[in-house]
């Protein structure tokens, strides 16, 4: 089909006038008349744009043996001819490598490894930068899941730096060197050579003007490792909300309880606003990453004032927070009981953790120990022993002492010390005093050191 006939068939099945088509290729409707009469024909330029316009390739427009545009379908390419197109390059490519001198071949290869090494370290250094960056982001998370992930995500940032470093290193090939040289192959000559570079074929006067096809241009690889980077940066982005709407879920929970002691007579009503503004800056962001992975305008105008009023309240929240907190007394954890034990003295006798938590105290009058123990806050203090094995000295007694308190409990004094404008240390758990002989003191310390492991020094 000749030009003429394909360019009035091309139009008519894209519903576009002549006067159409003149407008888009700022040209008059008699220039596209005279085209599809064939009694003239279009320069290189509107050829490109008429193939942009139509979306069909340059081949497919001036190539009278091409496929017919009206029954146009999408190509499918069958793995015999992907196959095909690979022996065809390594075959090309074998053969120019064949017949270049030795300094090309050298230029060549050194050119192809610095190009290797600079995707590398690019490589190397963004999964570095980025891999650390989720793993910062992820904090929050347990570390096994914090490891899958990390490993998941560098894995996939890998494969796509493969991936594009083949397509970058095949089409910098292609374009440096199997794209530059013309080959002349004849089956009645034995041996392949490279006859001329095309740049000197240009600066011969008779030679045959070659239209490239835009499709096909050197800066398409621009376009498809720009497609990459994007589709890298949706991932990250993608990454970025899971924990961002965890943490949206978690501020909500935040705000119910915060209003719940509110209502309760509890003074953090500064936190609720600023958990409420945190929750806005929260949506804001999880909105942009979901209008970035689904190519969504975003509204600038709305987005600006929800995040000025965002700060806002976070700044009026935590201003009336800091105002509450200075009306607040800080108090130790309240003494609760004084008890006191007696324990009975034995040569074999381990006080594991008492010893060293004891204010001790010598009275040769007394045969055992005497323990004043004084417990504080709601804390449960008790003392329990058993029987303990060692290999080289055998059985001994160990006695100890613990402290234990119910969480509810805990829980429902911390509410009241909070309405009563109080804050309390609850670290202070127990003081022990301990009342002992010399003698005894010592075999006990002895006993320490016998039994333990550990060398115990007198002061």
């Amino acid at each position: 089909m000749k030009l003429s006939e394909k360019l009035q068939k091309l139009r008519k099945e894209n519903n576009i006038t002549q006067e159409g088509l003149a407008d888009k290729l700022n040209v008059s409707r008699q220039a596209v008349s005279k085209w599809e009469s064939g009694s003239a024909y279009p320069d290189t330029e509107k050829l490109i744009q008429i193939s942009k316009i139509f979306n069909v390739s340059l081949d497919e427009l001036i190539n009278e043996n091409s496929i017919d545009s009206g029954n146009k379908q999408s190509k499918k390419i069958s793995f015999m001819e992907i196959l095909n197109e690979v022996l065809e390059f390594a075959s090309r490519s074998v053969n120019m490598f064949l017949a270049m001198k030795f300094t090309e071949k050298v230029k060549c290869v050194f050119e192809m490894i610095i190009l290797v090494l600079i995707i590398f370290g690019c490589a190397f250094l963004s999964t570095s930068i980025m891999v650390d960056l989720i793993r910062r982001i992820l904090l929050f998370l347990p570390d096994e899941v914090i490891y899958i992930l990390c490993n998941l995500f560098e894995t996939l940032l890998f494969l796509a730096w493969i991936v594009l470093g083949v397509i970058i290193v095949i089409k910098i090939f292609k374009t440096r060197y199997l794209d530059y040289y013309v080959f002349v192959t004849d089956d009645s000559v034995s041996k392949k050579t490279i006859e001329e570079p095309i740049k000197e074929l240009k600066e011969k006067k008779d030679y045959k003007v070659v239209i490239r096809d835009p499709s096909d241009s050197s800066l398409n690889i621009f376009k498809k490792i720009g497609k990459l980077f994007i589709f890298m940066a949706k991932c990250l982005c993608f990454l970025i909300a899971i924990p961002l709407v965890l943490l949206f879920i978690f501020c909500i929970l935040m705000l119910v309880f915060s209003l719940f002691y509110l209502f309760n007579g509890i003074f953090f009503n500064g936190i609720s606003i600023a958990i409420i503004g945190v929750i806005i800056f929260i949506y804001l962001m999880i909105e942009f990453i979901y209008n970035i992975l689904f190519n969504r305008s975003h509204l600038v105008n709305r987005i600006f004032v929800m995040f000025i009023g965002s700060l806002f309240l976070i700044g009026i929240g935590l201003g009336l927070s800091f105002a509450s907190i200075s009306n607040f007394t800080y108090e130790e954890n309240s003494l609760k009981e004084v008890n006191t034990h007696m324990i009975e003295m034995r040569d074999d006798l381990y006080l594991s953790n008492i010893i060293y938590d004891s204010e001790i105290v010598i009275d040769n009058n007394l045969d055992n120990i005497k323990l004043e123990v004084t417990s504080y806050g709601i804390n449960e203090v008790y003392l329990y022993s058993y029987n303990s094995y060692d290999s080289v000295n055998g059985e001994y007694r160990v006695v100890e002492l613990a402290s234990d308190y119910n969480e509810i409990d805990l829980y429902r004094e911390v509410i009241n010390n909070l309405k009563d404008r109080k804050i309390v240390n609850y670290d202070r758990y127990y003081d022990i005093k301990m009342y002992i002989s010399s003698d005894n003191l010592t075999k006990i310390r002895e006993n320490m050191n016998k039994y333990s492991g550990y060398i115990w020094y007198s002061e």
